[in-house]
Order: structure tokens, then C-alpha cells, then sequence
């Protein structure tokens, strides 16, 4: 499938896009877009969409590569679709992204709870040894009651 080819059509129907589009939500008006795109590549249009989802997905990550690239460090990309899906820039939010809390082993205490920030100062990391103890004796509080 000529991607090229599928970000120019998709470019021009912007209700397949936009969210403030008055047809964004209109789920026939967006079925026949992707008819017609569809007909337009000679694929199905569940293969069109799934490729405009794939090339989609890829210009976000892409961007957030650029957007958070270190300070001093050339912000480019080597993707030749960056450039044509561009357009896309304000319509996509790049949202922050938080990490999973860990469980670990500690030689002195049976487990403990750490967050898994990149930066954390120190009230923060304070705070959230205090919430760690906090759970830790809560857990050790349902184990007595339980072999009780």
C-alpha cells in the first residue's frame, strides 16, 4: 500500500482527523470517506484504516521522539512521512505518561512500594516513604488478623 498516497487522501477529508470537525462524529459520513479512500487505493477499507491507524501512531511517536529530545541534542527524525503527516500537529495531544508503581525486595523489610518517577525532589521522596510505611503496616496489619 502506497502510504504516500494514503496520507494525501486522508488529508483531504478532515473529519477522519479533526475532533472539532462538525462531521467528526458522524460515523457514515467518516465510513463512506474511507469507502471512497478504500476504492480510491484498491484495498478494503478495513486495510486503509488500519494503515492510517499504523501511520498515525507512528507520526506520535515520532513527535514525542522530537519533543523530548535533551536539551543540545539535534531534535530530528529519520521518518520520510514525517513531514507530509504534519499536518496532524494540532490535532494530536501528546499527554504525559506516568510509570507503574514496583514492588521490590529489601533485605530489611519483607516488601516495599516505589514509585517509578524520573524526578522527584526531595518532600516528594519523603512523602512517599511515609505512604510506603503507611502500606507496609497496613499489609502487616491483614497478615496478623488473617493467621489469627
Amino acid at each position: 500500500m502506497d502510504q504516500g498516497t494514503l496520507i494525501e487522501l486522508v488529508q483531504q477529508y478532515k473529519h477522519l482527523y479533526d475532533k472539532k470537525h462538525k462531521e467528526f462524529k458522524n460515523k457514515l459520513a467518516k465510513i463512506n470517506a474511507w469507502t471512497t479512500i478504500a476504492e480510491i487505493m484498491g484495498h478494503t477499507r478495513e486495510e486503509v484504516e488500519i494503515a492510517w491507524t499504523s501511520l498515525r501512531n507512528r507520526f506520535v511517536t515520532e513527535r514525542r521522539k522530537i519533543r523530548y529530545t535533551p536539551t543540545g541534542s539535534a531534535a530530528t527524525t529519520e521518518w520520510r512521512y514525517f513531514k507530509q503527516m504534519s499536518f496532524l500537529e494540532e490535532h494530536v495531544t501528546v499527554r504525559k505518561t506516568y510509570g507503574n508503581i514496583e514492588l521490590t525486595q529489601n533485605s530489611s523489610q519483607s516488601s516495599m512500594l516505589q514509585p517509578s518517577t524520573e524526578e522527584m525532589n526531595l518532600s516528594e521522596t519523603e512523602q512517599s516513604q511515609q505512604e510506603i510505611k503507611n502500606v507496609t503496616e497496613e499489609m502487616s496489619v491483614e497478615v496478623d488478623f488473617m493467621s489469627t
